[in-house]
């Protein structure tokens, strides 16, 4: 007999012993316990015995997280509504400086027919998209035309009251705010 027969020998004597192990269908023992037939343990296989509550009926909102208050108003490209934001409806022109270290969130309240200049930058490196950040509205008069990053200034004035969010596509979190024309 060859080594590779022998092997095969030993795993099938294995494989048998280890099968002889697990008893029949008919019977089962655990210990000192008494054999427990199938017949036994009836139509659902035992599973019908009580399990740790499981019998019980379950609440529905058992193990759900409790809803957190409502948290209030969701800011819009970082700002909250216009009562916290900079008040400018006293003046007929503002500036809001956009690109290089002018990153913060700028949310400012004007009044309808203020001009608002953004700038001086390079929007090439600064885009300035109107809408709610990512969300590029090319219907905003803030949205900025590929066009016109040659320019370093962007001009607007707003006729009518209304909320015009901004923001640069390129650096997320800051460079962003909102107009808020009264």
């Amino acid at each position: 007999m060859n080594i590779e027969h022998s092997n095969l020998l030993i795993a099938f004597c294995l494989a048998s012993l280890c099968l002889l192990g697990c008893g029949d269908d008919e019977t089962e023992t655990a210990g000192d316990a008494a054999p427990m037939t199938t017949a036994d343990m009836g139509p659902t296989g035992g599973m019908d015995a009580p399990m740790g509550g499981m019998d019980a009926p379950m609440d529905p909102d058992e193990g759900v997280p409790p809803q957190e208050p409502d948290a209030g108003p969701q800011p819009l490209n970082g700002c909250i509504d216009s009562s916290a934001a900079d008040d400018r409806t006293g003046d007929d022109n503002v500036e809001i400086p956009w690109g290089d270290n002018h990153g913060d969130v700028r949310c400012t309240r004007i009044r309808a027919g203020a001009t608002v200049v953004f700038g001086p930058t390079d929007f090439s490196s600064h885009n300035l998209n109107g809408g709610p950040y990512g969300e590029r509205d090319a219907d905003s008069p803030i949205t900025m035309a590929r066009a016109d990053f040659d320019a370093r200034t962007k001009t607007v004035t707003f006729e009518a009251a209304g909320e015009f969010p901004y923001y640069c596509l390129g650096h997320p979190g800051d460079h962003m705010g909102v107009i808020y024309v009264e």
